[in-house]
């Protein structure tokens, strides 16, 4: 089976992760519960919608993305859509990944 362009891209942006921001199976492990699960949606979630003020979803004041993304503000990276979207897709697969590790 050949991987898509796509497919191809997630993978990279995953073992990138791994290789340079040394994101690996130790440093995921001990993550908040969720946390890259979240980042993954806000990446996924379009542009526009981020900043929307989260204040009738019962978050408090302030927008969807300072409402869910699980880190510190230096480490929202925002890029062109496609890149945001590989980004997501890396981050569930680690968060996949590490539920999986848990279930050993």
């Amino acid at each position: 089976m050949v991987l898509s362009v796509a497919e191809d891209a997630v993978i990279a942006e995953r073992r990138r992760q791994v290789e340079v921001e040394g994101f690996d199976d130790r440093h995921d492990d001990a993550a908040k519960s969720n946390a890259m699960a979240l980042a993954a949606a806000v990446y996924a979630i379009p542009d526009h919608y981020r900043y929307l003020d989260c204040e009738g979803f019962g978050g408090g004041r302030g927008s969807i993305r300072r409402m869910l993304w699980p880190w510190d503000d230096g480490w929202f990276k925002p890029g062109d859509r496609r890149r945001e979207l590989v980004k997501a897709a890396a981050l569930i697969i680690a968060e996949i990944e590490a539920i999986d590790r848990a279930k050993k």
